[in-house]
């Protein structure tokens, strides 16, 4: 008979463990309480239209990421874009990599900038010389949060206003007051300097319902996953093999488990001896940020561009698409929105209407036909300083029950790739127990 594993939560760390122990030979149980696959990074529907929970970009350097959408043969459905447009006093500054080797790819276009003076662009890039050598230390940074770095750094308030912000809050989903430095810094370097194609933009271009739609059909169709809708009510560790209740009683088993629930959903249905373990416990003093997505349809198109960055803005990203064909769809992204979280829907809609006009006054010819506030208040987990040493390994101390999620310890920030990377290493110590020595990415 073929190994069995059952597994929590369609999200995408769920997807990436599938999707490996699938196309290893093992049989695949996939619970997920809702219709689609995707978890936080899926969408709804509102009347006539999909609606994403927020726009979800992907960068050029989340190999984890991509390696899991080429397995699913959907990386066709991602668009890079390689320039980052920043719009501000009516001009567009654009940052491109030019054809110079890396770490300097990005130089000429950002010293031609009109966004910023001689004297900021010599503040970022002293910041950008020394981050290589920052990340020599992590354990130091680690303790500080990025604000107070950027801050040591000797980097001016206007930089830090209307560049640092922009790149590191909508990355990191936390503000730079609350963000450990380690995971700053290490954004930067990644994504910035490893190589051009590292900072490409990459944005679905169908709707993320579609995305995940079609990745079901190679993980239900090709590798044979079965999916089965439910809402997992207990998990039970004390038999011969791990086992699940589901909320209309359904019990199930495997001879493997990984929960890829979040951490405040999994803490409820584990075992209360767990519930007071040590590791466990630590689950309660994890935190979560939220995400606001301001979802706009006007009756015509009001830019040429497709993304941008609002600096100084406390709105942070624009997001414009064509899915639907009646109307001009443009969505505005505020990450770390704590300060928006008991604020009208009105006021908050009125405020991003106001953004636009005055970040793309073309936006003021058009009529509004629609608009949608969508919060995500637990949207990621907050990457405080102090906070790796709460975040779990992917496999416990209780015999064939994994983790995952992007909250597991990975070594990334709250993104898609440590979702995907959580996944990936679940899938490894699972073949580890069968002898093989696998590494799923080089």
């Amino acid at each position: 008979m073929k190994p069995s594993v059952l597994i929590l939560g369609g999200g995408l760390s769920g997807i990436a463990a599938a999707t490996i122990l699938a196309r290893e030979g093992y049989s695949v149980q996939l619970v997920e309480r809702h219709r689609y696959l995707g978890g936080r990074a899926s969408g709804f529907r509102d009347g006539e239209d999909w609606i994403d929970n927020c726009q979800h970009v992907v960068l050029g350097c989340c190999s984890a990421f991509l390696d899991l959408f080429e397995k699913l043969k959907i990386k066709r459905l991602i668009a890079f874009h390689s320039s980052i447009p920043f719009l501000a006093n009516g001009k567009t500054t654009v940052l491109a990599p030019s054809k110079l080797p890396s770490p300097f790819h990005f130089l000429p276009r950002f010293l031609t900038a009109p966004l910023f003076s001689p004297q900021e662009k010599w503040s970022i890039l002293s910041l950008f010389a020394r981050l290589s050598f920052a990340r020599n230390n992590p354990e130091v940074l680690d303790k500080i949060n990025m604000m107070d770095w950027l801050k040591k750094m000797k980097q001016p308030f206007s930089v830090i206003e209307r560049f640092w912000k922009i790149i590191l809050i909508s990355s990191l989903n936390e503000t730079l007051e609350n963000m450990s430095a380690k995971y700053g810094v290490m954004v930067l370097e990644k994504a910035f300097l490893q190589s051009p194609d590292s900072a490409a933009v990459g944005l679905p271009s169908v709707p993320l319902i579609s995305l995940y739609e079609e990745a079901e059909k190679t993980l239900l169709g090709d590798l044979g996953v079965k999916k089965i809708k439910g809402t997992v009510k207990q998990i039970v560790l004390s038999e011969d093999k791990p086992a699940v209740i589901l909320d209309d009683e359904t019990k199930l088993t495997a001879d493997d488990l990984i929960s890829a629930l979040p951490f405040y959903n999994l803490f409820p249905v584990l075992p209360l001896n767990l519930q007071e373990d040590r590791l466990f416990s630590n689950f309660k003093k994890l935190e979560t940020t939220p995400i606001l997505g301001i979802h706009f349809w006007f009756d015509q198109k009001i830019t040429e561009e497709r993304f941008g960055a609002f600096p100084g803005s406390p709105v942070h990203w624009f997001f414009a698409n064509s899915f639907d064909q009646r109307f001009y769809y443009v969505q505005l992204v505020i990450s770390a929105a704590y300060e928006f979280l008991k604020a009208n829907n009105s006021d908050i809609i009125e405020m991003g209407i106001q953004e636009l006009h005055k970040y793309l006054p073309d936006s003021k010819k058009a009529k509004l036909v629609k608009s949608l506030l969508v919060r995500e208040t637990r949207a990621t987990f907050s990457i405080k300083p102090d906070t790796d040493p709460l975040r779990p390994s992917q496999k416990t101390k209780i015999p064939h029950f994994f983790l995952a999620g992007d909250w597991t310890d990975t070594g990334w920030p709250a993104t898609m790739e440590g979702a995907v990377q959580s996944g990936y290493r679940c899938a490894e110590f699972i073949l580890e127990q069968k002898g093989f020595q696998k590494k799923i990415l080089k």
